[in-house]
């Protein structure tokens, strides 16, 4: 690990020392900005655990900033695939009203190594053209780091070229781009695992790739991988909101509210057929979201007074 460390330090050092810091936030949020998440099973797990949500939210205490999961397990940058009469991603945007996205792809497509690379870039412009049709301010989050590899140090040296591929490409779309790589060589003491299998991400590598997003697009503190008790009291409340999202954005029996089952029984009302009873049940989520993110506001609120009376 300590090699492949050096190597990550020496690759960065020439971008670390020629970037400057900017004075303002890369990405200005702006109050009830409706912020979405696209990408693989780590994005899922990051909306899901609350870490970012948590950071960008008390940055920002005052916003009342909204975030909705659009990730999935399996996505990549070449095929989002779902079930019959799911919406497509442009359409999901477009229904939760999103002003900002933040996606991240190319952990598992780097796997094809430097001869995937121009196909990679290419489809990752493709989904970026068809984002940016309905969302103008978009953040492109660098692939994030597989922690252990057959291949070594050769892993990282070709994830950082698709990472650097990115940067290039983020820059001719008008879009964010968020460097999360060196975060696993700058803060992560030797030994301790970021993941739980090499690819799925633990709650380290959670709060580490959280941290790094939001120091890069809006500033703030260093990274940091303990968590003080009024974030965690946040972060709870965010991941009970975010559990209430995902049973209503993606029921697991989704053939029968709108596939191809909303003919069967289920789906309709036993006393009236014509009535879609399980739809309207669904509904009920929205009350409850609603809550939960008056909850998040009152917190967020409370955090922010504290801050202040102890300057």
């Amino acid at each position: 690990m300590k090699t492949v460390r050096i190597v990550l330090l020496a690759l960065l050092l020439p971008w670390l020392q020629v970037r400057p810091r900017a004075a303002e936030p890369v990405l200005p949020l702006r109050t009830n900005d409706v912020i979405a998440f696209i990408g693989g099973a780590n994005m899922v797990a990051l909306a899901q655990s609350g870490h970012l949500e948590t950071l960008l939210t008390l940055r920002h205490p005052h916003h009342r900033l909204r975030f909705r999961s659009l990730a999935w397990e399996g996505d990549t940058v070449f095929a989002q695939p779902r079930d019959v009469n799911y919406p497509d991603l442009v359409t999901q945007l477009k229904q939760v009203g999103a002003t900002v996205a933040f996606v991240q792809f190319g952990q598992m497509e780097s796997l094809a190594g430097e001869s995937g690379l121009t196909n990679f870039v290419s489809a990752y412009e493709q989904l970026l053209d068809r984002i940016k049709s309905t969302v103008s301010r978009v953040v492109i989050v660098s692939p994030e780091p597989i922690e252990s590899h057959p291949e070594g140090n050769a892993r990282f040296i070709k994830l950082y070229s698709y990472s650097t591929a990115l940067a290039s490409a983020a820059g001719l779309k008008g879009a964010v781009y968020a460097d999360v790589i060196k975060g696993f060589s700058t803060c992560i003491n030797e030994g301790e695992r970021w993941t739980t299998d090499g690819m799925q991400f633990n709650q380290l590598g959670l709060s580490v790739l959280a941290g790094m997003i939001t120091l890069e697009c809006v500033g703030g503190r260093p990274v940091a991988t303990s968590e003080p008790s009024d974030e965690a009291a946040l972060r709870i409340a965010i991941a009970e909101k975010n559990r209430l999202w995902f049973n209503y954005a993606r029921p697991s029996n989704w053939a029968f509210l709108a596939g191809d089952r909303t003919e069967q029984a289920f789906s309709r009302d036993y006393r009236d057929r014509n009535l879609r009873a399980f739809a309207q049940e669904m509904q009920q989520f929205l009350p409850l979201i609603a809550d939960a993110e008056k909850r998040i506001d009152e917190l967020a609120a409370k955090a922010a007074a504290e801050k202040e009376t102890t300057r």
